[in-house]
């Protein structure tokens, strides 16, 4: 009885071991199911690539992970065939993608059809046609104005200038001359205005006692002989340069408003456009005696050589006189019937273009503003000339100017030209003509000193007028009726 017992205990003991181990493995078995299960819902259907995305390889982190939020929907886990994994794998990190903050759209225009402009197309060659310059603001109907005959003797006014007391002023001296072409010791008159001391051209006024002068970096100025007033003329009107007074003394010649011909009235600041260049310049001009008409060099564009027009004073009609000529330096003579100009050396024009001929056989040093100066009776042009055509390159008011410069007359009626001084001697500067047209007055070194002289229109009677320490530039002679 007692080993029956014992064997029934045993066997007990070995029924509940049995339903021990297996209600432990159902319990594993369960473990195992639930925590595959989350990762069979979370693995979305497979969906192709995006084809603009490149594919990124991330390397597996060697340590276990913990679960991550399932990644954005444009980079899906494929599908995977075969059982589900029975250990959590390690997911790698997810990939960040920024939200664009613009968007950009290109935008396709069409090019615009191609209309020819002041350049001739690839297959259009047109031939060249001058074309008169547009105005912007024509000017009223000239009126004419007297021509001014040469003066019965050489009475009048000579004026010219030296350096003042600093950079700042510069000394305006006058002196009179007689009936007999002496000079009047008595009549001497300084004053001292507010210029630059290195002016670089002078231009009188034809009617009027006062002149206009260029300094350096184009400042533009007139002063007035009487009053002694000095304006600055770009405190009326932009203007670049001046080229020379229009005969009625009121208006000067200019380059106005960034590269425009035009009058400017010097009292009013009031102006009109006489030529408007499209891509070139203007390279030169000058006013009729008359008040009629306006000579001028401009250049159609920048790869052309310029062309001399001819145009009326107020603006309008302008024609062309020559083409293909690089012309500047215009000098109109007194009785209104010819044009000298620095072309290919001196050259001459009947005024209506016509006749155009070489005169003269020396040219102007390069940078000497001042043009050709004719005789009140139209029949000479006096100039200067030089050995070394590079002595104004350094300035104008330097001893270098004086180097090998001399005055040379030019016969109009024949062209040919000398020397107004026949010793050979060099040295001299700024002709001007007495109001006759008897005499010459000019600056010169010829002494070792700076000297205003004086001499007869055929090189007899030299004399010697001022004398000084200081350079003296820019004379010129006045009838007293100016």
């Amino acid at each position: 009885m007692k080993n029956f017992r014992s064997n029934l205990q045993f066997v007990i003991a070995i029924i509940l071991l049995a339903l021990l181990v297996l209600g432990l493995s159902f319990v594993i078995q369960s473990l195992v199911v639930n925590n595959v299960a989350p990762l069979s819902r979370l693995t979305p259907t497979a969906q192709p690539l995006p084809t603009n995305i490149e594919p990124v390889t991330v390397e597996a982190q060697p340590s276990q992970q913990p679960p991550y939020p399932q990644p954005s929907s444009i980079y899906p886990e494929p599908k995977k065939e075969g059982p589900l994994p029975t250990q959590h794998p390690p997911y790698p990190e997810p990939l960040w993608i920024p939200e664009p903050t613009e968007t950009i759209e290109i935008v396709t225009m069409e090019a615009p059809a191609y209309t020819q402009g002041p350049y001739p197309g690839p297959e259009i060659a047109p031939t060249f046609t001058p074309y008169p310059s547009p105005t912007l603001k024509p000017g009223p109907t000239p009126t004419p104005i007297e021509l001014v005959e040469p003066a019965m003797d050489a009475a009048g006014r000579i004026t010219y200038f030296m350096p003042g007391a600093d950079e700042y002023s510069l000394s305006v001296i006058t002196l009179n001359i007689d009936t007999m072409g002496r000079l009047d010791e008595t009549s001497r008159s300084t004053f001292d205005a507010s210029l630059p001391n290195r002016l670089i051209y002078v231009s009188p006024s034809p009617t009027q006692g006062r002149f206009a002068a260029i300094g350096p970096w184009g400042t533009g100025m007139v002063v007035d002989l009487q009053t002694q007033q000095v304006r600055q003329i770009q405190d009326l009107i932009s203007m670049d340069h001046f080229y020379n007074w229009f005969p009625d003394g009121k208006q000067l010649l200019a380059i106005i408003n960034g590269g425009m011909l035009g009058l400017a009235d010097i009292i009013t600041g009031e102006y009109i456009y006489l030529v408007v260049p499209s891509y070139g310049g203007i390279y030169g001009a000058a006013a009729s005696p008359d008040g009629y008409n306006v000579v001028y060099s401009a250049q159609r564009d920048i790869n052309s050589i310029p062309t001399i027009w001819m145009v009326n004073s107020d603006g309008r009609d302008a024609w062309v006189l020559h083409s293909d000529i690089s012309a500047s330096h215009f000098a109109w003579s007194p009785d209104g019937m010819r044009i000298a100009f620095l072309g290919s050396g001196w050259m001459m024009m009947d005024a209506n273009g016509e006749n155009l001929h070489s005169v003269g056989s020396h040219y102007l040093p390069h940078n000497y503003m001042a043009p050709p100066v004719w005789s009140p009776d139209s029949q000479k042009l006096a100039t200067i000339s030089s050995t070394d055509a590079d002595v104004f390159t350094e300035g104008s008011w330097t001893e270098r100017v004086f180097e090998g410069t001399a005055v040379y007359i030019i016969d109009a009626n024949t062209g040919e030209d000398y020397p107004l001084l026949t010793d050979g001697s060099t040295g001299y500067l700024d002709p001007a003509w007495s109001p006759d047209g008897s005499k010459l007055v000019f600056v010169s070194n010829r002494n070792g000193k700076y000297g205003l002289w004086m001499v007869n229109m055929d090189g007899s009677g030299l004399t010697l007028l001022v004398e000084s320490d200081e350079m003296i530039r820019f004379p010129y002679w006045v009838s007293c009726g100016q």
